[in-house]
């Protein structure tokens, strides 16, 4: 009679387990789900939020840099974008958020400053610096555009997120 009463109730926790999973993933697989690089879905609604994970992902940073002229971008994600060049161009905004390029590796910050727009994109690809010779995981391109001009400057140059270190 045990082994009955343990076998049913296996069977019923089982049947109960797929018919809720399945129901709940077709109720918000619309507007909360991940495909992840594996093309599996996770339903966003069942996981857990964890503060420091949470924190660790907000306060991310990113830095790149650029030649002829030298350029410098960090991309503090919880805070700011900080530009500067050597020809004394040095600007610190708000981060905007973030815009991913449809059918790209590449995500778009676009802001509007006292000095002028500016635009930072990182791409998702190799990138060789073309003095050092050190390769990167993202290629950046800054465009700026002075208030008086009519036309964007750009900067290209390599990236990378803090923590990571370039290639030989």
């Amino acid at each position: 009679m045990k082994n009955l009463l343990f076998a049913l109730s296996i069977l019923f926790f089982l049947m109960a387990c797929n018919s809720s999973t399945t129901s709940q993933y077709e109720e918000n697989k619309s507007d909360s789900t991940i495909v992840t690089s594996h093309d599996s879905v996770i339903d966003t609604t069942q996981l857990n939020t964890n503060p420091v994970i949470d924190t660790l992902i907000n306060n991310q940073k990113f830095k790149a840099t650029g030649n002829e002229p030298f350029w410098l971008v960090e991309i503090d994600f919880s805070k700011s974008i900080h530009f500067k060049t050597m020809n004394g161009l040095d600007i610190t905004t708000p981060i905007p958020e973030g815009v991913k390029i449809t059918g790209t590796n590449t995500t778009r910050y676009s802001t509007v400053t006292d000095q002028g727009d500016l635009i930072v994109e990182i791409t998702h690809e190799e990138c060789i610096n073309d003095m050092s010779g050190l390769k990167s995981d993202y290629s950046v391109l800054v465009r700026f555009k002075n208030k008086t001009a009519t036309t964007y400057e750009d900067f290209k140059g390599c990236g990378m997120y803090e923590g990571q270190n370039p290639k030989n």
